[in-house]
């Protein structure tokens, strides 16, 4: 007997920080894990000094993801799990940085019969506490992994070329996903494997934001997002334009 074809779903690719969350979520939640005596504050100094060189300008984006992630490998080394996904649903349930807009955008892209998949350079055992509130299916995150003789494996999904790992993982060589959103051109990647593009206007992303709106203007189907204006209706009509778009290029199969 033939299995049943799995019913076709669309795919969301989505940034975390910046995008969903303002700041940068990896320090917030070390900044926690400190205030409830779960870490070593003497162990934050490295996280910290990644910090403060990235904001700087001493080193890239890109640099300063694969630094932090190091750092806060080093930072829970020793935090058993459970404790670790006991106080990030605690976290979760106090943070007040979600972007004011982030639970219609996913509810009206969820609507579409579309999976939301997050992929970012944030600590996935946090994202984890936030998907239930937010309806997020898979995350593609900061991960850790120690083997017996003590040697920490991490993976960062922050970078661009990790970004492209993950998107090539979730999408196979030639899919694309139905939208991209993100805030910064480490979100390239996404973007370039999707049909529509989400662009976030932040308060952090305001310089750049016009180069990165610019390398990717010849794309038809754009709708830009930002704190200030988090109406969605538009991003609604896209959706259900491209959507028309569809039906009238691959229209029913009569049964013969």
């Amino acid at each position: 007997m033939r299995k049943p074809k799995k019913p076709f779903v669309n795919i969301c690719l989505c940034d975390w920080d910046g995008t969903l969350r303002e700041g940068y979520l990896i320090f917030d939640w070390a900044d926690f894990l400190i205030s409830r005596q779960i870490v070593n504050w003497k162990n934050e100094d490295l996280l910290r000094a990644h910090y403060k060189s990235f904001a700087s300008g001493q080193i890239s984006y890109e640099e300063g993801v694969v630094l932090a992630a190091n750092a806060y490998a080093e930072l829970i080394r020793d935090v058993e799990v459970e404790r670790l996904e006991n106080a990030a649903s605690e976290f979760v349930e106090s943070d007040r940085k979600l972007m004011p807009f982030a639970h219609d955008l996913l509810s009206t892209i969820k609507s579409r019969n579309t999976d939301i998949v997050i992929v970012s350079g944030a600590p996935s055992i946090v994202l984890s506490a936030y998907s239930e509130k937010l309806q997020i299916d898979r995350i593609y995150g900061v991960t850790i992994a120690q083997s017996i003789s003590g040697e920490i494996e991490v993976k960062t999904h922050g970078t661009k070329r990790d970004k492209r790992i993950a998107t090539s993982a979730e999408l196979g060589p030639v899919s694309s996903a139905l939208i991209a959103i993100g805030d910064t051109t480490s979100d390239m990647p996404l973007f370039e494997r999707s049909e529509i593009v989400c662009l976030v206007k932040n308060d952090s992303n305001s310089k750049e934001f016009g180069e990165l709106a610019s390398s990717i203007s010849n794309r038809s189907d754009i709708f830009e997002l930002s704190a200030a204006s988090s109406h969605i209706d538009s991003l609604d009509t896209i959706l259900e334009a491209h959507f028309d778009r569809q039906r009238v290029s691959d229209p029913p199969q009569l049964p013969n």
